[in-house]
């Protein structure tokens, strides 16, 4: 670890374990020096590396792509399953769909000007 002769100078330019006091470095690591102002001076303390196995983390990608892809082709094969019998189960009714909402249309549209009739009504008797 450099000298210098202001201690803010050392916390601003040096990284963060450099720069603790060493008993919380020797505490930790087990080794280290005291010097005078408190800083330690054993430059034998390095950041933790953090190494991944890149076989593992590539055999995970593979699978975890397999799996979705597994998941969509379920997924898509079930749709297909819920839709064939939606379809069947429509052919069996009595009504086709169209023809029901036919049907619908020309009771709502009928409700609406027995409605409009209704408050045209009302309006003349009030005045």
């Amino acid at each position: 670890m450099p000298s210098h002769a202001n201690c803010d100078t050392l916390r601003s330019s040096e990284p963060y374990a450099k720069r603790r006091p060493s008993r919380l470095l020797a505490a930790r690591s087990g080794r280290g020096s005291v010097r005078v102002d408190g800083m330690a001076t054993d430059e034998s303390t390095t950041r933790p590396t953090f190494n991944v196995d890149r076989r593992l983390l590539g055999a995970g990608a593979v699978l975890t792509g397999t799996g979705a892809l597994l998941a969509l082709v379920g997924t898509v094969i079930a749709g297909a399953a819920l839709l064939t019998a939606g379809r069947g189960w429509v052919r069996q009714w009595e009504t086709q769909p169209t023809e029901m909402a036919t049907r619908a249309l020309r009771q709502a549209k009928s409700a609406s000007l027995a409605g409009r009739d209704a408050w045209r009504a009302n309006q003349a008797q009030a005045s």
